[in-house]
């Protein structure tokens, strides 16, 4: 399988890339792709959360009033949680929310993903680009020249990390931008299509 690259003004270049059918070609797997997204949902979850229990809340001890005799019902310490100022009963406390999941598994729902956009026709190749200062402007005449628009949410993967392509990126509404080896399936998913540099292809037919 091959696709054509496109240059920065829209057209095409004429050569084409082909791609490896053990990443961009594999067969659906839609149960192991979410759960390989649940258990990227659970792990960016900080777990912090706590309320004080009546053991931790302030508060003296001792019996609120004598066992028998007053016609009321019996009561100990003010720290129970019925009543206002005692502590929470059955609150939350901190613990981890990581799901586990194998790498080899990450490894194939990526691989899945990719070929889902793949089918679906949803890759587009482009030439490499390097810039020696941030442009948004310039980043938005590329998505221009490729039909995207600011309602088309896009993944933009480069070779490797650029802060000026970075910073020229981060303002673009709907586009998410990812050096090729730090993309994920949650990444690939959560975007409606995907711009890949050929430089940034050619490492993820050999790396994934």
């Amino acid at each position: 399988m091959d696709l054509p690259i496109y240059k920065l003004d829209g057209t095409q270049s004429g050569d084409t890339v082909i791609l490896n059918e053990q990443v961009f070609g594999t067969e659906p797997k839609d149960h192991l792709v979410y759960r390989v997204i649940v258990s990227h949902l659970a792990a960016q979850r900080q777990g912090t959360h706590m309320v004080r229990n009546r053991a931790l809340v302030s508060g003296s001890g001792r019996k609120l009033y004598r066992q028998k005799g007053t016609g009321r019902s019996r009561a100990g310490t003010a720290k129970t949680n019925i009543r206002r100022g005692g502590g929470r009963a059955f609150g939350p406390k901190p613990h981890k929310y990581t799901v586990g999941i194998n790498k080899k598994e990450k490894k194939i729902a990526r691989r899945a993903a990719l070929s889902d956009k793949v089918r679906n026709n949803a890759v587009l190749l482009i030439d490499d680009f390097i810039m020696d200062k941030p442009s948004t402007r310039f980043v938005m005449d590329v998505l221009n020249a490729l039909n995207f628009t600011n309602n088309d949410k896009a993944l933009l993967v480069i070779k490797e990390h650029s802060p000026y392509i970075l910073k020229s990126c981060r303002n673009i509404k709907n586009l998410l931008l990812r050096p090729a080896c730090q993309i994920c399936t949650f990444d690939v998913v959560r975007q409606e299509r995907l711009i890949i540099q050929k430089s940034a292809v050619e490492y993820m037919n050999e790396a994934f």
